[in-house]
């Protein structure tokens, strides 16, 4: 089996259908063409950044990677499934993909 192509799509992405129709449609036409797994990721930190904002959260980052907090996990595990997670997982579907998360 062929390593996976691992693409990585940033949180503000997720903010535009027709992005995400693109982005699908070129994802589609790749793995019918390539015939390689693809696996995707998501990202989200502008969504979390705003979540913690909202809640008078400080957000500590070192060398731009976010650094969490232990008492903080639950609240950006909530905002990246439910915000960042969510507008994903039908394009996938749609698009007869193996999808979860």
């Amino acid at each position: 089996m062929m390593n996976p192509l691992i693409i990585k799509l940033g949180g503000v992405l997720l903010d535009s259908e027709e992005a995400l129709e693109r982005l699908f449609t070129a994802l589609v036409n790749y793995r019918e063409s390539h015939q390689r797994p693809l696996v995707i990721v998501h990202g989200g930190g502008c969504v979390v950044d705003e979540l913690m904002k909202g809640l008078n959260l400080p957000v500590k980052k070192k060398d731009g990677l976010r650094v969490t907090p232990a008492d903080q996990i639950g609240i950006i595990t909530g905002a990246l499934a439910g915000h960042a997670h969510k507008p994903l997982l039908p394009w996938a579907q749609k698009q007869h993909s193996a999808a979860g998360g």
